[in-house]
């Protein structure tokens, strides 16, 4: 096995980028508040992080975004092509969530407004 040493010093997430500009990010160590994402993109057209669920996982996030100190709502997505609705949880007193990508290669948390679905 062979083993390199690389400055990750600003680097923030590696990502693939699909035929759509969104960049897939390849680990299961993404956090949000706390609790893990195993899929998350960067929706370079909206400036979004977009956090994917398995259904066993939903209940999680009752569990973890709990009302009242989250608002969820649904927004209709603001794209040419098809109308989709998505789901976007923030924080009720408008402050900053902290998210960590890629915890197994960089130990940078940075905050952000809201989770989309």
């Amino acid at each position: 096995q062979k083993t390199m040493n690389v400055d990750t010093t600003g680097v923030v997430a590696v990502a693939f980028a699909n035929t759509k500009q969104r960049f897939f990010i390849p680990s299961n160590e993404n956090f949000i508040c706390g609790m893990k994402f195993g899929r998350m993109m960067l929706d370079s057209g909206a400036g979004d992080i977009l956090a994917y669920l398995n259904d066993s996982e939903i209940p999680l996030l009752f569990q973890n975004f709990p009302a009242p100190e989250y608002v969820w709502s649904l927004r209709e997505s603001k794209g040419v092509g098809s109308k989709n609705v998505g789901l976007m949880i923030r924080k009720a007193d408008q402050t900053k969530m902290k998210m960590t990508l890629h915890r197994e290669l960089f130990n940078s948390e940075f905050e952000i407004d809201y989770i989309r679905f």
